[in-house]
């Protein structure tokens, strides 16, 4: 990205340069049209260089990244939308596996593996006494590395923290209409027990907001 077309041109020639060094072979290039619209996101494919003006095409996509012309950097859209299908898939395939097994596991335990398994792939594995200074494995916020502080960013990752609450919802439901119509709603408060204690906060040490912005920002 430059103010200057001759610099990108340049630029543009010298990564195609490399990819050849590299044995790699780059899609033949493509002039889109400057218009903002469902086509110019379908071809993720090798833009040739063009006039990036005011108004017609806002935002930019980059691997997983989009940017605009004031400097905002966001998650591309269909990454946030990706990571969502992903929570749901988990939990769908522990529901359905809960619904046609006559095995019974401890509600603990049930709900301790969905909980992990959704944790681990946003966030990696913090702990509530460390989770200020681990570093991120393989997880969600590992791949995105250089998020402004921003309202996008704020409103997506916020999105993702919210997405990730309602399916655990989903789990603790299922839990207690199971055990309720095993032992009979009403005879026996154990399980409505077990879910009040588990319908604890999922606050920041466990947070996209907190891990992909919060956590490594300076007073």
């Amino acid at each position: 990205m430059h103010t200057k077309e001759e610099l990108c041109n340049i630029s543009f020639k010298k990564y195609v340069q490399a990819l050849g060094k590299l044995k790699l072979f780059p899609y033949p290039p493509r002039l889109e049209e400057n218009k903002y619209s469902r086509t110019w996101w379908k071809n993720k494919k090798t833009k040739e260089c063009y006039s990036w003006e005011e108004g017609k095409v806002p935002w930019v996509g980059f691997v997983g990244y989009e940017i605009n012309r004031q400097g905002d950097v966001r998650v591309r859209k269909s990454s946030i939308n990706k990571e969502i299908r992903k929570q749901r898939e988990w939990i769908s395939k522990i529901r359905n596996n809960l619904k046609h097994s006559n095995q019974k596991e401890p509600l603990e335990k049930i709900e301790k593996v969905a909980r992990g398994k959704l944790i681990g792939m946003s966030v990696g594995r913090p702990k509530i006494y460390n989770y200020s200074e681990i570093d991120h494995d393989m997880c969600w916020v590992n791949g995105f590395k250089l998020l402004n502080d921003d309202f996008h960013v704020r409103m997506q990752l916020k999105r993702l923290d919210r997405s990730r609450n309602i399916e655990l919802m989903r789990i603790k439901r299922l839990i207690g209409n199971d055990t309720n119509e095993d032992e009979g709603a009403g005879k026996d408060d154990t399980t409505g027990s077990y879910i009040r204690q588990i319908e604890e906060h999922f606050g920041k040490p466990y947070s996209y907001y907190y891990h992909a912005l919060r956590k490594n920002k300076k007073p």
